[in-house]
């Protein structure tokens, strides 16, 4: 009983580059060269250059830490525009009114909730630091 055809490594090299590397697609190849799909995808998957990838635990932790930074660095990018949109909406005048004035830094407070924000005069230009 035969196995069914042989090709040989050369053959299965350039059938599956001209799918990767030159874009003709699988169907189209596969009936060129007259093999079946399930062969050629076979053989594309035995030839890939990138090793299966199994995510390991602390692979797992280093993305829930990095989800949970880049969720607290946007909650902190969305305070800073609503503070950007209060000071664009407010002049300097009627902030400093309301704000605290600190001699021995020589700057205003103006407490915002949670964040504190500096209003600092220097030349006589207020500077929000």
């Amino acid at each position: 009983m035969s196995k069914g055809k042989r090709y040989t490594q050369e053959f299965k090299i350039e059938a599956v580059k001209q799918v990767t590397d030159r874009g003709y697609s699988v169907y189209d190849v596969s009936e060129r060269l007259g093999i079946s799909t399930k062969t050629l995808y076979h053989w594309r998957s035995q030839l890939s250059d990138e090793p299966k990838q199994v995510k390991s635990s602390d692979d797992r932790l280093k993305i829930a830490k990095l989800e949970a930074e880049l969720k607290r660095v946007k909650e902190e990018r969305d305070i800073l525009k609503k503070a950007a949109r209060y000071f664009a909406s407010h002049s300097v005048i009627e902030l400093l009114k309301i704000c605290d004035y600190s001699s021995s830094s020589k700057s205003f407070i103006l407490p915002a909730g949670r964040l504190m924000t500096y209003v600092k005069l220097v030349s006589g230009v207020a500077l929000i630091v």
